[in-house]
């Protein structure tokens, strides 16, 4: 049997595409299906991210009024406060009911196009080789990995827009604090490749799951468990399970025991850092009660900000990217099959998507 690429038992399966590069190109397709409610999805949640960061400012304004008995100043950050509050609420309302509008409609356009590029392809080397269905199985069990890209592009977006309002904030009272966003560096890193780890695990053993899902089923489905039950296989069957579930798993939980040690080292330099900007404006020698409750404040918003941020990037980095590169690849096998076989390559959505009898444009 002939793959598209050579034959079905020497062909090496290809490496997965740039990162960045796939990201884009599942950009570019949702924007090619729905560019308006995914440019609007974007710019709203970049302008909610702003009134959230400016809580900081209005608690410091508040802080000055009440030390400086300055009436003005206190109904200025009282009114701030009751702003920031209400802006952020609506907007991110209308924010998460576009963005869950626009996935719904891009689900149904990622479906489609993911079935037509496997349909697509003359051989069945990417039906039977392991390696293939490793590749394929994300997309054909979870193919939502591909809508909530754009989701967790998005909300990654919006986190750094926090963190650059908070830290300009910060910036205001001494400009060394700025050295907090160093000594955040390394929980970035960490956070970047600590994805990447536990996925190559996980898939390393992508066979050895197979097998337990499918003894599982195999064992718990009504009709093949009255046969289980009348050869009296069932303990057999459940041994091989758990000894298959161990062989995916084991390696997979000491890559996430390494990985969560390297976290919690990078998040402990970072909470060194914090304490010591504390210190810095609480007692050192430009000291005062406002810059303490702007840095309090800032500092604690910060953290949060560079946990959300962290977490997302690791979200991005470890499924939500893996389902972009997965598609990529699958295009760039789809059209190469395609070229050998001297049949058209598979279209993008252009003039829309027919499902259930219904065209969406």
């Amino acid at each position: 049997m002939s793959s598209a690429s050579g034959t079905f038992e020497d062909t090496a399966i290809d490496e997965l595409p740039p990162a960045l590069r796939s990201m884009w190109r599942l950009c570019r397709l949702g924007f090619e299906y729905e560019p308006a409610l995914m440019g609007v999805a974007f710019v709203l949640t970049l302008v909610a991210a702003v009134p959230d960061a400016l809580l900081a400012l209005w608690f410091k304004l508040l802080g000055e009024g009440l030390l400086e008995h300055r009436p003005t100043l206190l109904y200025v950050a009282a009114a701030g406060l009751g702003a920031s509050a209400v802006a952020t609420w609506f907007l991110q309302t209308v924010s998460t009911r576009l963005q869950r509008r626009f996935r719904d409609k891009v689900t149904i356009a990622l479906e489609s196009h993911v079935a037509r590029l496997q349909a697509s392809v003359t051989t069945i080397a990417h039906q039977e080789r392991p390696e293939y269905l490793d590749r394929l199985s994300v997309l054909r069990d979870q193919v939502f990995t591909l809508d909530h890209m754009y989701m967790s592009v998005f909300s990654t977006a919006g986190w750094i827009v926090r963190l650059a309002v908070t830290i300009t904030l910060l910036a205001t009272v001494s400009p060394v604090l700025i050295l907090l966003t160093v000594f955040a560096l390394p929980t970035v890193a960490v956070t970047s490749w600590r994805p990447v780890v536990e996925r190559e695990a996980q898939e390393q053993g992508g066979q050895a799951d197979r097998l337990a899902r499918h003894l599982f089923l195999l064992s718990t489905t009504a009709s093949s468990g009255k046969e289980i039950r009348v050869l009296g296989t069932g303990r057999d069957l459940a041994a091989r399970r758990r000894s298959a579930w161990e062989q995916w798993y084991g390696p997979l939980a000491a890559a996430r025991t390494r990985s969560s040690a390297w976290y919690a080292a990078g998040w402990a330099i970072f909470a060194a850092a914090y304490v010591g900007a504390i210190v810095l404006v609480s007692a050192g020698p430009h000291a005062s009660a406002a810059s303490a409750i702007l840095v309090l404040a800032a500092g604690a918003r910060l953290s949060s900000y560079v946990g959300a941020t962290v977490g997302e990037i690791g979200f991005l980095r470890g499924i939500w990217m893996d389902g972009s590169r997965r598609l990529a690849w699958l295009e760039d096998y789809a059209a190469r099959a395609a070229r050998e076989a001297d049949q058209p390559a598979p279209s993008r959505i252009t003039e829309g998507i027919r499902f259930s009898g219904v065209t969406f444009r």
